[in-house]
């Protein structure tokens, strides 16, 4: 029986395998996965540690299958998964690698947590020191211990089974059946074209003729009776009197130039200058009446002027001279339009925009240091949990909190993987830096391979080991602190 170590390094961590006596290095599968960047397999070295001979696989920002496999799975994460575990089974026969030697481990299967693609562990040694793999075996075992929605149709399940049940089983036909069942819309154009003989084509549906749009109904005019407006009265002017300057007569106070008036005569008729004969003159028997002035309109309403100087340096209005005037045509009301104007469309209402994502790019190692020392799993042996129905992760920094409310809680930088999102730009956390694990006796802390670590109360925690956990702990993630509060 293989035994197999999770070891830190000072970024990340790593799966690390020690040749058993009997067991010999397979030099030309190591070679071949040394040199080549085969998609789907894990990265590999090898050297020699007190005489004896060692595997290690890089595991930096990987979630491990017993971390990524929690909770209901859907549909499209079932056939994901399966796909990506075909592809990497056929991946290694095309580098002539042997699929046995694969470390198909429920604890030693990983998963990148944005992509979703599988990661497996290819064991290049040679002997009878382990069983081989089956990879029919465990994806049976995989499916068995699976909690699918029950909100969706669970045929996909029965046909996956079927497949993995039958006696000519091939990773191939599994893939095959995988295509089919992710796309179910190519397959059943497939079988109409073999039912028609394999050339028909599905028919689009009738062109629908074109129609002019109908234009919008006019609503007829009515015809408004014109009012009769009584012709004007003529009536006497009355001059303001304006007092005007002796330059150009321009009035200060109205801004408007004063008609010309005629100048009065010199010469004075001594009947209008006195009331008594004046020797020498000759006096009129009887003075003739002054004539009635003619009757002049009214003059029209002018812009009042504004400001201190009432007008000064604008435009001059000339005052048209006094006249009869002449009677105007009543003003007529104008037509309505035709169609009231239609309001413009009101703007559509801004919309929420979505909360950033925290991921995207790699995750920064955190500078300098070494590694501590080794690390002894916090609370062993210990009764821990007991009383406490939930906890509460808080994050020091903001004083952000949310209760720990599922079997699995995530915490990391990705918001579309994780539970607690760790925002504000921290590219020091990892996507999927670590997650809690809720069990029957108590809340367990997993280090879920991060490249910065994560720390129980001061000591450092090895990867994808659970450490039992309680209110009052302190965490933390790369440079981030948290505390464990009683819920």
């Amino acid at each position: 029986m293989r035994e197999f170590t999770f070891e830190r390094q000072t970024f990340g961590s790593c799966l690390v395998y020690r040749l058993m006596p009997g067991e010999e290095l397979d030099r030309m599968a190591l070679g071949m996965l040394r040199y080549n960047e085969i998609p789907g397999l894990l990265p590999v070295s090898c050297l020699y540690e007190d005489g004896k001979q060692t595997v290690r696989f890089q595991l930096s920002s990987l979630t491990a299958l017993p971390g990524y496999w929690a909770g209901q799975i859907g549909r499209r994460k079932l056939l994901a998964f399966l796909s990506s575990f075909c592809r990497a089974v056929l991946e290694c026969q095309e580098y002539l690698l042997d699929p046995s030697n694969l470390l198909l481990d429920w604890d030693y299967i990983f998963v990148e947590p944005l992509s979703g693609t599988v990661r497996l562990a290819y064991l290049p040694v040679e002997g009878d020191g382990g069983d081989r793999s089956d990879a029919r075996a465990f994806l049976e075992g995989l499916i068995r211990r699976t909690s699918f929605d029950p909100a969706e149709d669970g045929s996909h399940i029965a046909v996956i089974l079927n497949t993995l049940r039958s006696e000519n089983f091939s990773v191939d036909q599994l893939d095959a059946r995988l295509k089919s069942l992710a796309q179910p819309q190519e397959k059943a154009v497939s079988q109409q074209r073999a039912e028609t003989g394999g050339s028909a084509q599905p028919s689009p549906p009738p062109a629908r003729p074109w129609t002019p749009p109908a234009e919008p109904a006019v609503p007829p005019v009515q015809p408004q009776p014109i009012p009769q407006v009584p012709p004007a009265q003529p009536q006497p002017i009355q001059q303001p009197a304006q007092k005007e300057s002796k330059k150009g007569g321009f009035s200060f106070l109205g801004g408007n130039k004063a008609p010309k008036q005629a100048k009065p005569s010199k010469k004075k008729d001594a009947a209008q200058e006195f009331d008594f004969a004046v020797p020498g003159m000759t006096v009129p028997a009887e003075r003739p009446a002054a004539p009635a002035p003619a009757p002049q309109p009214a003059p029209a309403p002018q812009k009042a002027k504004h400001g201190i100087l009432g007008g000064f340096g604008k435009k001059k209005e000339l005052i048209a001279p006094a006249g009869p005037q002449t009677e105007q045509s009543p003003p007529v009301s104008p037509i309505p339009p035709a169609a009231p104007p239609v309001p413009p469309a009101a703007p559509p209402a801004p919309q929420p925009h979505p909360a950033p994502s925290g991921g995207g790019g790699y995750t920064v190692p955190l500078g300098g240091g070494s590694a501590p020392k080794n690390t002894v799993p916090f609370g062993q042996g210990q009764d821990t949990a007991q009383g406490v129905s939930q906890l509460i992760l808080s994050r020091r920094r903001n004083g952000q909190r949310l209760p720990i409310n599922k079997p699995v809680f995530h915490v990391g930088r990705e918001q579309s993987i994780v539970d607690f999102l760790i925002g504000g730009g921290n590219q020091w956390i990892g996507k999927d830096h670590a997650y809690f694990v809720r069990k029957e006796d108590g809340y367990y802390l997993v280090d879920n391979n991060s490249m910065n670590h994560t720390w129980l109360n001061g000591e450092l925690l090895v990867s994808n080991q659970p450490y039992a956990v309680k209110a009052g702990d302190v965490i933390k993630m790369a440079d981030e602190e948290f505390d464990l509060l009683p819920g």
